[in-house]
């Protein structure tokens, strides 16, 4: 049985050399059926130079949910070319895995973007079937050029 923490390394893996718009089955590998991926962050309407996108915090529900808000995020907010993550830590047990990263990129309209990041992982069936991504929020509002609401 896979691990927890070999699972969210390897998802992280995967969408730092992913192309933009990651395919149900390949999310398939690494994210239970009916996952649910939670942002601790409402962002809001962002403003990215090419017009809006909105970034909720209710997440995803579902496969299906992840490999669009993934494409979405991936396509308007980043330059998929200047997307990287460095990673601190990966740790778990037979059931939770954490990830501490720092992302470093540049953003869809040209504009300087590092944040730390923590994603905590719950594994069910040999897939990830929850996850929580918390985020310095204020850096991320301060450096995506968030619109007024």
């Amino acid at each position: 049985m896979t691990q927890p923490k070999d699972l969210l390394k390897g998802l992280l893996l995967f969408l730092g050399n992913a192309p933009t718009s990651p395919s149900r089955e390949e999310l398939s590998e690494f994210l239970h059926e009916d996952v649910q991926w939670t942002f601790f962050a409402d962002f809001g309407i962002i403003n990215t130079g090419k017009g809006t996108s909105e970034v909720k915090d209710d997440g995803f529900k579902g496969i299906d949910a992840c490999a669009a808000g993934l494409s979405m995020i991936f396509s308007k907010l980043y330059n998929p070319l200047r997307f990287k993550y460095q990673f601190h830590n990966f740790f778990g047990d037979q059931e939770f895995a954490a990830a501490r990263y720092r992302v470093i990129a540049e953003t869809a309209w040209g504009n300087k973007y590092e944040n730390e990041y923590v994603l905590v992982a719950r594994a069910r069936d040999g897939h990830i079937a929850e996850l929580w991504e918390y985020l310095d929020t204020l850096r991320a509002d301060r450096q995506l050029n968030i619109a007024e609401k």
